[in-house]
């Protein structure tokens, strides 16, 4: 199997069209406030691809873009220096649910923009092609690493509390309860997309990983890779959001920080150490050569 295969040619190019566009088209389109669907008058970012974003999303959406762009040359690098084909073939499915979360998050949480066709064609495609690897998947390996108890103990534990730490999220969904009315920080948007994929599909996966490795079962250990991969660089990108936001002149509140920022900032750290015990572990299974 090529270490770069077409669909990741594919996919690169998608992404680099759709982070670069948001990082270097910076052009100020407009400026003043517009109301939202709630009644509320909303400042607007007015600039580049995100102009009719609020101005406190607008920063966010920004932010992101850079850490894809350097995810995906990462991503390059990763598939082509990385000689264990089980390890490499890990570390694509990782990425590829890295990347299909930032495609989907665009697609469904952004104001529509002249790259909308773009955002919906990622999706798509790394939709189906997780879906296609990891069908073809060779979990073999994965079951001796299991088996012969290599991984660290407190993975499955830390799994839980990763799906745990969504959660978070029920801060601002009991508060619509209270008030009848969505958080101020909603924008433009009629809902918040990454609430649904948080508690809805990565939870959920994250105790899906745990109980399967508890059980010994070798999908558990690709979850495991999958969802630690995405929370360490959910870190970065929370990082980089923060920053961005500052830039622009965007307040953050010391609670926001913490709950919203620290908390993810320190579970991306532990998640990048899980991630790199289960490679270590993976990469033991013998010199698998590319067929």
């Amino acid at each position: 199997m090529r270490k770069i295969t077409v669909w990741d040619a594919v996919i690169s190019l998608l992404l680099l069209i759709m982070s670069g566009a948001g990082i270097f088209y910076t052009t100020i389109r407009f400026e003043g406030t517009a109301q939202n669907v709630y009644g509320d008058q909303v400042i607007l970012f007015g600039r580049g691809l995100y102009g009719y974003e609020s101005f406190f999303k607008g920063p966010i959406f920004v932010g992101t873009d850079i850490v894809i762009l350097m995810l995906l040359v990462l991503f390059l690098v990763v598939m082509a220096a990385v000689g264990h084909a089980h390890v490499r073939s890990s570390l694509r499915i990782g990425f590829y649910t890295v990347f299909l979360y930032y495609s989907a998050s665009l697609s469904f949480g952004t104001m529509i923009n002249p790259l909308f066709i773009v955002y919906i064609t990622a999706f798509g495609v790394l939709f189906y092609r997780t879906i296609a690897e990891l069908i073809q998947f060779d979990y073999a390996p994965s079951e001796g690493v299991i088996k012969e108890k290599r991984l660290p103990r407190g993975l499955p534990i830390f799994l839980v509390i990763m799906g745990l730490s969504t959660f978070v999220w029920f801060f601002e969904i009991f508060s619509l309860i209270r008030e009848g009315r969505p958080s101020h920080l909603i924008g433009m948007q009629s809902t918040e997309p990454t609430h649904i994929f948080d508690l809805a599909v990565i939870a959920p996966a994250c105790f899906l990983a745990a109980h399967m490795l508890k059980k010994q079962k070798p999908m558990g250990l690709l979850l495991a890779v999958m969802m630690c991969q995405l929370m360490a660089s959910i870190g970065l990108i929370v990082s980089a959001q923060t920053v961005t936001q500052r830039m622009f002149g965007v307040e953050i509140t010391v609670f926001e920080m913490m709950v919203f920022v620290v908390s993810f900032m320190i579970l991306s750290v532990i998640a990048l150490i899980y991630l790199l015990y289960c490679l270590k572990a993976l990469s033991r299974t013998g010199p698998l050569k590319d067929s």
